[in-house]
């Protein structure tokens, strides 16, 4: 059985070793590897790690990450606003040059099976011009703009929908995990290709 923990970054449990993608945009791995880590949060970051791997110098920019595979780009899209939201709700997330794929979240969300909080993030999104949303200056006065109009509590409440999500034992991390399991081809050089 596989813990329901926090993020990588959080748990105390042994992390799992290293291993390097199969290639340049190729961001495969061993299945052994992604079935030896303890949590949830381990097995999406030794993915993590891979897809880091697969892009030059380790740079998981746009241009780097539209050549990975849809469930690839998927996959990290969700992981990077996660970890964000964790450590510091929707309001760190939109401030941080994570939101510069805000407007893919939602649809990765859905992509990965998990559209209770696609719809959320669609919720998220909404406070922001989609026109504008890939701009971090923008994001940043926008945010300033709630401030001061004394409506963060909105965005705070959207937030509070994961946690409750959570709480109700829908775990965004099991559903991306249930998602790889069932693609398996996708994410482990040593699966059959979907």
């Amino acid at each position: 059985m596989i813990a329901d923990d926090p993020p990588v970054w959080v748990s105390k449990r042994r992390q799992p070793q290293r291993v390097r993608a199969a290639g340049r945009y190729d961001p495969r791995i061993p299945r052994a590897t992604y079935d030896a880590a303890v949590s949830y949060g381990q097995r999406i970051g030794v993915l993590l790690d891979a897809i880091y791997d697969a892009c030059p110098d380790g740079e998981a920019s746009p241009e780097h990450l539209g050549r990975l595979s849809p469930a690839h780009r998927a996959v990290f899209v969700v992981e990077w606003a996660m970890s964000e939201i964790y450590n510091g709700t929707l309001d760190q997330y939109f401030f941080n040059s994570a939101g510069d794929m805000a407007a893919d979240l939602p649809a990765a969300a859905r992509f990965l099976g998990a559209d209770d909080y696609a719809a959320i993030f669609d919720d998220a999104v909404a406070f922001f011009d989609p026109s504008r949303i890939t701009d971090r200056s923008y994001r940043q006065a926008r945010l300033r703009e709630l401030e001061e109009a004394h409506r963060p509590d909105e965005l705070g409440e959207v937030n509070d929908r994961i946690y409750e999500l959570e709480d109700a034992g829908r775990i965004i991390y099991r559903q991306i995990c249930e998602y790889i399991d069932d693609h398996s081809g996708v994410f482990f050089r040593d699966s059959p290709p979907v």
